[in-house]
């Protein structure tokens, strides 16, 4: 089975109940536009994108970083 994980870069701090807040708000967001095979499983804050030399987003240390 696998899980599909969408990670956000939030500008604000947000504290631990705000975070819940926000988490809850964008899947009700998602299920009203997006069909429900597509929307993530969970939901990672992180501090920001690792990006790879050629200016692209890094996935193999994003992986990493979200399996900490």
């Amino acid at each position: 089975v696998s899980k599909m994980i969408a990670c956000i870069v939030l500008e604000d701090e947000y504290g631990d109940d705000d975070q819940k807040d926000l988490v809850s708000n964008i899947k009700d967001s998602l299920k009203e536009t997006t069909m429900e095979y597509m929307i993530p499983n969970v939901l990672k804050f992180v501090d920001e994108l690792p990006i790879s030399k050629n200016g692209k987003i890094d996935r193999k240390t994003l992986i990493g970083e979200i399996n900490e």
